[in-house]
């Protein structure tokens, strides 16, 4: 795959904005010993942005498609973590709102960094999984 290690940079920023939750959840889970409610929160949250950017992935080109389909994940892995803790029997106020808002926000980020990169290396001819190479892109990117 070519690309610079600007974009290979982006992308593993990508990756640490999507493992905050879990770590969150992780250090949560350590210092009480038994509180694992936050890591089934992440987890729900991850899921739905997963879901949107395998939904959504094949038609978010430009900047236009990466802010929408990350404003698409910010909505539903925050909806799927209120769900999660209200599901775990959370009450749902100020706290559990911040968290899970606070965990859209890490994907939301995360998604946008990452269709940005592919874009990047997209239009430096790399090989990017699950792109289509006949599609024409935007250069987003310089070269």
């Amino acid at each position: 795959m070519k690309g610079s290690h600007r974009d290979w940079r982006i992308i593993g920023i990508s990756i640490l904005f999507a493992a905050v939750p879990f770590l969150f959840a992780a250090v949560r889970a350590i210092r009480t010993g038994r509180d694992f409610r936050y890591l089934w929160v992440a987890l729900a949250s991850f899921s739905g942005s997963s879901v949107v950017m395998v939904v959504g992935r094949a038609n978010s080109r430009g900047l236009n498609g990466a802010a929408t389909l990350a404003a698409g994940v910010l909505v539903m892995a925050t909806s799927l973590a209120v769900l999660a803790a209200w599901l775990l029997g959370t009450h749902i106020g100020t706290g559990s709102l911040v968290v899970a808002c606070a965990f859209g926000c890490c994907f939301a980020a995360s998604c946008a960094l990452y269709i940005l990169a592919h874009h990047c290396l997209e239009a430096r001819g790399g090989a990017v999984a699950g792109v289509s190479p006949t599609r024409p892109t935007v250069p987003l990117c310089r070269h």
